[in-house]
């Protein structure tokens, strides 16, 4: 008797083997460290400014072509660096602990918390960082849950964390979103 693979798990296995090297990561990561370095720009540059034209075309073209210039950086390095139609292989055992269920309730109740508290505390939403850190958590621990693969927990909570933590600042939305960007760029290339 012969029984058929499960077909989720090798879907996920396929998935989680594309994301295991990293290197999409890492160009997301200078995605990220770009758009913050041109909202920094913007937010820098006074009022009235003829810089002002250069920061306002900038964050379409970056949005745009960025996106595009790291889909192509990632196909020429996984071309180049990983062996062809085998791709990268981690003989890593992967741990189960509570069911998914458990995890994404666990991590959805973690957030309320956060926020909630966050923006108690503060009194105040001064720039969107908190906006940009529970959208980044949930993403990420959503790629956690979805391909396994543990760092992306870890880029959640780094997302949560810099989104709490530039709330109580004396920021504007420009400055806020420039150093969300920015720190979310370093979390992706570091993990």
């Amino acid at each position: 008797m012969t029984t058929e693979p499960d077909v989720d798990s090798l879907m996920k296995s396929t998935l989680s083997s594309w994301y295991e090297d990293g290197l999409a990561d890492l160009a997301l990561g200078g995605y990220f460290l770009v758009l913050g370095a041109v909202l920094l720009g913007q937010a820098l540059t006074p009022p009235g400014s003829p810089l002002q034209l250069l920061w306002t075309t900038g964050i379409p073209l970056v949005l745009l072509l960025g996106w595009v210039a790291a889909g192509w950086i990632i196909k020429r390095l996984k071309s180049r660096l990983t062996y062809p139609r085998t791709g990268y292989i981690n003989f890593e055992r992967r741990q189960t602990g509570l069911s998914r269920g458990g995890r994404i309730i666990a991590v959805m109740v973690l957030a309320a918390v956060i926020s909630a508290g966050t923006v108690i505390l503060s009194g105040r939403l001064a720039n969107l960082s908190l906006i940009f850190g529970l959208v980044g958590f949930g993403t990420f621990a959503y790629l956690w849950q979805r391909l396994g693969v543990r760092r992306y927990l870890a880029v959640a909570v780094w997302c949560l964390v810099v989104g709490v933590a530039l709330v109580p600042l004396p920021v504007t939305i420009e400055q806020g979103c420039a150093a969300f960007y920015g720190l979310a760029g370093l979390g992706l290339g570091v993990a």
